[in-house]
């Protein structure tokens, strides 16, 4: 079963650089400053996994054509 919603590698990294750029500010509270890291480190951990998942299918793929 595939997953409900493909990521979007350049939409998630935006977001991310944006809560980075946001909590760099002095104008954040704390409150906003813990949500914007929790979404940062769902982020990264989405990221990592689509990261892993198309290293795992070119890798795949490079073993299909070595065998040809």
């Amino acid at each position: 079963m595939k997953s409900a919603k493909p990521i979007d590698y350049r939409k998630l990294s935006a977001e991310l650089e944006e809560l980075t750029n946001s909590m760099q500010s002095s104008d954040i509270d704390i409150d906003s400053a813990a949500e914007a890291y929790e979404r940062g480190l769902q982020i990264i951990d989405l990221l990592e996994t689509h990261l892993k998942t198309t290293q795992n299918k070119v890798n795949r793929l490079k073993a299909s054509f070595d065998k040809q």
